[in-house]
């Protein structure tokens, strides 16, 4: 299984937005990324969000030039900030039948998911953001991961 992870882009602050939407210029930037996206060949079967706002808008964008209807993007509340990775390992291990996962969600869960599946035992694995990172798994939760790549969102939009 191919599994993206994907930081949301930048948000608004809260005083500014309660809901936290994606600011003019990350939702921008989310929609170049996206088509980067596309032209490096992700295609994924299943698209995952964080229950709020700015990663489910993530998630859309980022899909959108791949066709991926936005309608059918999953949300759950597994992938907020501080959920612990074992629960978002054991929420993505329920569909087996995926051969690639897409996953727009927040710090500390991402790094954490990254840091879990990479085997490393200290340490974070920083996630700007917009940026993305690729593991190869065999299986989940319980499997070791092998990085295939991590993109910034400069490196990205170069892309794109």
């Amino acid at each position: 299984m191919i599994l993206y992870l994907m930081r949301h882009g930048e948000a608004m602050s809260a005083v500014q937005d309660p809901e936290r939407r994606l600011t003019p210029a990350g939702a921008a930037q989310i929609q170049r990324i996206g088509r980067a996206l596309h032209r490096l060949g992700v295609r994924p079967d299943l698209v995952v969000s964080s229950t709020k706002f700015r990663a489910r808008q993530t998630a859309e964008l980022a899909t959108a030039a791949g066709g991926y209807p936005a309608a059918d993007i999953l949300t759950t509340d597994l992938l907020k900030p501080n959920t612990a990775p074992e629960q978002t390992l054991d929420f993505l291990a329920g569909h087996p039948e995926r051969n690639s996962i897409l996953v727009a969600g927040h710090l500390p869960n991402l790094a954490e998911v990254a840091r879990t599946l990479l085997g490393a035992r200290s340490g974070t694995v920083s996630f700007e953001s917009g940026a993305v990172c690729c593991l190869e798994v065999e299986r989940l939760p319980a499997s070791t991961a092998i990085l295939q790549w991590k993109l910034t969102p400069g490196q990205l939009e170069m892309l794109g």
